[in-house]
């Protein structure tokens, strides 16, 4: 649409488009601080800067003790596979050994022909062996060593609740086992000590018993009444009462 012509004297001015231009003032200046604001500020940032660095120190003793627990937790548990490794020797030793010297009532093994053939016999005669597969000073030894273990942890370490009452016990009993005894009285040294020894080993890890038991190996083993029999688990079950309550609570 076409716009018409102005009349006499006007002219069309156009107005231009868009936003105003701003008209800028003078600079603003800062309110300065008083003395109280600036010391308030300034104590603001020292409490920061200690919360920064107690922050810091409470992560670097978090991760040290972490650590440390982690150490000691490997420590005891390379303690415990250590005196489970020397109880279960020794209970395997016990009962191979009981096996071997009762295979023929202990003769010139156990007892009189037994000591005779060690004194007079060559090395190598069944006599000779049976002592030395025994190894009663390697088992005693290995007692020492684990109640050493235990003297040297405040609160028993790897040993927990074997009390060193417990530990004396079990080396008072292989110290009197003798192949030169009676073939009775030696047999039934032998169960008494592998009873006491596989009592502390469930102390320390029940599952171990009931592993070694699920085996099933023949071996010696207290009866009910007293007195000792040569048999399986499964087959001739005889071991004391408190070995019974293990195998029990794991399945046996």
């Amino acid at each position: 649409m076409a716009v018409p012509p102005p009349p006499p004297g006007f002219q069309i001015v156009t107005q231009p488009t868009g936003p105003r231009p701003a008209i800028a003032g003078p600079p603003r200046l800062p309110t300065p601080q008083t003395p109280a604001q600036a010391a308030y500020d300034e104590q603001q940032a020292k409490n920061a800067q200690l919360e920064g660095d107690l922050k810091r120190l409470q992560i670097a003793e978090a991760q040290r003790n972490a650590t440390e627990d982690a150490d000691k937790r490997a420590k005891v548990q390379d303690q415990r596979e250590l005196a489970k490794g020397h109880m279960l020797r020794i209970i395997s030793n016990l009962d191979r050994s009981a096996v071997d010297a009762n295979d023929n009532g202990g003769w010139g093994e156990t007892g009189t022909s037994g000591w005779l053939m060690r004194k007079v016999g060559p090395a190598g005669t069944a006599g000779y062996d049976l002592k030395r597969n025994l190894d009663l000073p390697g088992a005693i030894t290995a007692i020492d060593n684990l109640m050493e273990m235990r003297r040297n942890s405040p609160t028993g370490g790897a040993m927990g609740n074997v009390s060193d009452k417990d530990m004396q016990l079990m080396k008072d009993l292989l110290g009197i086992i003798d192949p030169d005894q009676s073939h009775g009285t030696f047999m039934l040294n032998m169960a008494e000590a592998k009873r006491e020894v596989m009592k502390n080993l469930a102390k320390i890890d029940p599952k171990a018993v009931a592993q070694y038991m699920r085996s099933n190996p023949r071996g010696v083993w207290m009866g009910r009444d007293g007195g000792w029999k040569i048999g399986t688990y499964r087959n001739d079950p005889a071991p004391s009462s408190d070995v019974d309550a293990i195998l029990k609570k794991y399945g046996m």
